[in-house]
């Protein structure tokens, strides 16, 4: 195979061609891993609340919302844990 001849077209468009191939594969990588990472952040959380709360049956995750004291204080979210009693 004949080397091609280092000029700036030809370097242009090498790092080009490898650039495009490097967003591609993280481009997929991304796609690949974000379920699994997005569950393993729900898992750890409802973890964390299992560890404080008593024994629940709903998704703190799901019934969740943000409350603030005041206009300039940092919001906190809140994971409502309960127990269904029929």
């Amino acid at each position: 195979m004949k080397k091609l001849a280092s000029t700036l077209p030809n370097m242009v468009l090498s790092l080009g061609v490898i650039t495009i191939l490097s967003a591609v594969l993280l481009a997929w990588v991304d796609n690949v891993t974000a379920g699994p990472i997005a569950l393993a952040a729900q898992q750890k959380k409802i973890s964390a609340i299992q560890s404080v709360a008593p024994v629940f049956d709903n998704n703190p995750l799901d019934d969740s919302w943000e409350w603030s004291p005041s206009q300039s204080a940092r919001p906190y979210s809140v994971y409502p844990a309960f127990k269904a009693s029929w």
